[in-house]
């Protein structure tokens, strides 16, 4: 059974749209946010919530998966 999930990874084509129900509607907090210096990412931010830590990736070209 699970008791705790501590770490999982988002792949998103909008970081702010993603923010923003992340932090708006769940809760979460903003720990960092960057645009690293090489590709694929185009941006990386890592929120948290309650000892839960969620690792978003932006990817312009991200195709949702059905």
């Amino acid at each position: 059974m699970f008791k705790k999930v501590e770490h999982t990874e988002i792949v998103a084509s909008n970081m702010d749209r993603t923010l923003d129900f992340y932090t708006g509607i769940i809760g979460f907090k903003v720990l960092w946010r960057r645009k690293p210096e090489r590709p694929p990412f185009d941006e990386i931010a890592y929120i948290e919530l309650n000892g839960t830590l969620v690792e978003i990736f932006a990817i312009k070209n991200a195709v949702p998966i059905p």
